[in-house]
């Protein structure tokens, strides 16, 4: 992208403030998110935004699950959680009230892993139980992908009524084309 894709314009802020009111509205005990230590732009929003729960990850360049790792061995999580919803930064365009059904749904279905899915295509945020969650800290496996593949866990998709939810905003185009989107949908409120 060329810049912070957490420090994007989104609504009447930033991708990150957004995912931070999206989640508190949602019901959300404890939200954390993971930094790589050298992106002071990001820490500076993380300060102004007075979040709480900042993990630190200091393996950035190994990518995604480098993140998790970091976010499963956490010590600082509250130990009264059952699940843990793994949301990515670029994808702030879900609808609030699909993020409240996902949150419902894994309330109700607690022991197994519930993502949003459209036409057989899953997508983010998944939730997961906690010790589902709790395993990524010492997988060996590449991706979140390969680990939750391997585990005998059921999976309950939330149906979706269109793909667009599921894409991340990896260049300007597609951050255009979800900002866009967002917008004709009503999700940059």
């Amino acid at each position: 992208m060329g810049r912070p894709k957490a420090l994007l314009p989104w609504g009447e802020g930033t991708v990150l403030a957004h995912h931070q009111r999206v989640w508190n509205l949602a019901g959300a005990r404890q939200i954390a998110v993971v930094v790589d230590p050298a992106n002071a732009a990001v820490l500076d929003e993380l300060k102004r935004l007075n979040w709480v729960d900042v993990i630190v990850n200091d393996h950035p360049e190994d990518g995604m699950m480098s993140s998790l790792r970091a976010a499963s061995a956490w010590p600082q999580w509250d130990e009264d959680l059952q699940s843990v919803a793994v949301v990515l930064v670029d994808q702030p365009q879900f609808p609030m009230e699909v993020v409240k059904l996902l949150v419902d749904l894994a309330a109700t279905y607690a022991d197994e892993i519930c993502q949003p899915q459209c036409e057989g295509r899953r997508g983010h945020p998944v939730v997961l139980p906690i010790e589902v969650f709790a395993g990524l800290a010492s997988t060996a496996d590449a991706t979140m992908r390969d680990y939750l593949g391997r585990l005998p866990i059921p999976r309950r998709g939330l149906e979706v009524e269109t793909s667009w939810w599921l894409d991340d905003m990896n260049v300007p185009g597609a951050y255009e084309r979800i900002l866009e989107l967002s917008a004709e949908s009503g999700g940059l409120a």
